[in-house]
């Protein structure tokens, strides 16, 4: 969606050249204070949760769901992080490229490099994304019970039925 070609700056596409343009900018900048003011959601209402909860059952408040609270405030701050850190290499990259189509003529003093001409877009955008994607799953299963159950369950389940299958096949021959 960068537009890097040798008609860029071509009168014709100036119109889509506009509209590129503010799409990649929406597509850029939304998500981080979507992410970021529903972090600040999740943290004020579990938090007010937990204060009310020791509030109303003073002394005989459940420490395991305070616990829980508490996890869940921690592992949201995790995944946010995560997310935002893996996104900013993209959204500075995409800095870099609006001040250069501002500023200077294409592709200016940072895209001359073809390292960042060509290679920072996939790094930025792509590889971060995939960073995000495996790092997410390990996240769930250090943080979530429930997950890690689930996992054992699913791999112990699959394993049982690779044996049974292949002496099933050993069986047969």
């Amino acid at each position: 969606s960068c537009g890097i070609n040798a008609e860029y700056g071509h009168p014709q596409y100036k119109a889509f050249n506009i509209i590129d343009t503010r799409l990649y900018t929406i597509e850029m900048t939304l998500p981080v204070p979507i992410i970021t003011i529903s972090c600040v959601i999740s943290i004020v209402f579990l938090n007010g949760s937990r204060q009310q909860k020791l509030f109303c059952d003073g002394a005989n408040s459940s420490k395991t769901s305070i616990n829980q609270m508490l996890k869940a405030t921690k592992t949201i701050v995790i995944f946010t992080i995560c997310h935002l850190a893996c996104n900013l290499p993209g959204l500075t990259n995409y800095i870099c490229w609006t001040i250069t189509k501002v500023r200077f003529e294409w592709p200016g003093p940072i895209y001359s490099n073809p390292f960042m001409m060509y290679y920072s877009w996939i790094l930025s955008d792509v590889a971060c994304l995939a960073i995000n994607t495996v790092i997410d799953p390990i996240i769930f299963l250090t943080r979530i019970q429930a997950f890690k159950i689930w996992v054992k369950i699913g791999f112990k389940d699959i394993i049982l039925k690779i044996i049974k299958y292949s002496q099933d096949i050993h069986n047969n021959v």
